[in-house]
């Protein structure tokens, strides 16, 4: 049943992105530092008993921007260190990639730290290929029933501001990629030494199907997200986004449907 468990989870931790879009950001050379830090609780109905769990991931990446043209760029993102502190079925479950760890279910993550993947998109930050280290992509591939990033989204440390750009402004977007719908709307709060600051919230529908581990999973959600963002109004990066988003639905794995909702706070800072 952990085992069971865990490939649920796993595949709530893969659902949400917000996500944007510019090449003013594109400067080759740059590298960036992401921190990254998301705190997830969840309630799901299994075998008639609902089970309440709690999930905090820290994440530290470097991305490099290697090639940048009017029509595609390049980017290289490398994880450096992952934590996870995990409350599952009563059982704790911690990791971190930087001391050794035994555990059968988590141990694989130690191949997603310090390789490289090359991710390609177009002039508006849309991605258009991703390219894996061999490892992580079986990782990924194993246990988390997709190819992590999404191909028809975009890079989450640009957002792609209107050219008159001005306190109280408001704009909408939608995304949808890979089986799923998100409408987002943003509204300019203030406007400080050239850092725009951004409130948006957005409606979220999820209904997927992936293979993890060998068993089909169809994951069905709805909720909301709320979140805030911080921009370079010249360059349209993203020095810190803050994101909250509340879920239901059902995700059917191994010939169980199972209840679920979940709220998430993640938090990201780049550098």
């Amino acid at each position: 049943m952990l085992k069971k468990f865990l490939l649920i989870v796993t595949t709530l931790l893969c659902i949400i992105q917000v996500n944007a879009q510019s090449n003013k950001a594109f400067v080759v050379g740059k590298l960036i530092a992401k921190f990254t830090k998301v705190n997830m609780k969840t309630t799901t109905e299994m075998m008639g008993q609902p089970m309440e769990q709690s999930f905090i991931t820290s994440i530290k990446s470097e991305i490099l921007i290697t090639s940048a043209t009017d029509s595609e760029v390049k980017v290289q993102e490398k994880t450096i260190n992952v934590k996870m502190a995990m409350e599952i079925m009563g059982q704790e479950l911690n990791f971190d990639s930087d001391k050794p760890n035994e555990n059968e279910q988590l141990k694989g993550l130690n191949d997603l730290v310090n390789k490289v993947t090359v991710i390609t998109v177009d002039g508006n930050g849309i991605i258009k290929a991703v390219k894996y280290d061999e490892s992580a992509e079986k990782l990924i591939q194993s246990s988390m029933g997709s190819n992590g990033y999404v191909i028809g989204q975009t890079l989450d440390f640009i957002l792609l501001l209107p050219t008159d750009i001005s306190i109280g402004k408001n704009w909408n977007k939608s995304i949808n990629a890979n089986d799923s719908k998100n409408e987002y709307t943003y509204t300019v709060k203030s406007i400080d030494n050239g850092i725009a600051n951004i409130d948006f919230v957005a409606t979220i529908t999820q209904d997927r199907k992936n293979e993890m581990q060998g068993n089909e999973v169809v994951t069905k959600l709805a909720g909301t997200m709320t979140g805030k963002i911080y921009v370079d109004i010249k360059t349209n990066f993203v020095t810190s986004r803050t994101t909250t988003s509340n879920l239901k639905g059902t995700v059917d794995v191994m010939g169980q449907s199972s209840p679920t909702e979940m709220t998430m706070v993640s938090e990201e800072f780049f550098q």
